[in-house]
């Protein structure tokens, strides 16, 4: 986007290619309705829409990435499943002790 001379276009972040305008070095006649300074305020109102587009597209990748990421993680039924293993397959292994355990005892008295 070109922007008009009155206005200042400064680098905000090194290692992007967004710019910011300095709102301040446009003069509000107060007037409320267009005139001279209605083309630097239209240039202001669209680089913030260009500046949000990019931003929202960033927040989209993140977000699709997010998304194929936890993806791929197990679900609640798939952790409760594996919950319930956990304990059955741990009180099968108390009941063969005390089977064990008990069927020994048998042969001392």
């Amino acid at each position: 986007m070109t922007s008009p001379d009155r206005l200042e276009v400064r680098k905000e972040w090194s290692n992007s290619s967004q710019r910011y305008v300095n709102i301040d070095s446009i003069k509000n006649d107060g007037s409320g309705g267009g005139g001279a300074d209605m083309e630097p305020r239209i240039a202001v109102l669209e680089y913030r829409a260009e500046s949000a587009d990019q931003r929202m597209a960033r927040m989209e990748d993140k977000l699709d990435r997010l998304i194929e990421a936890t993806s791929k993680l197990p679900s609640t039924n798939a952790m409760w499943t594996m919950v319930a293993s956990v304990i059955g397959i741990c009180a099968a292994s108390v009941g063969v002790i005390v089977a064990v355990l008990t069927w020994l005892q048998g042969f001392h008295h």
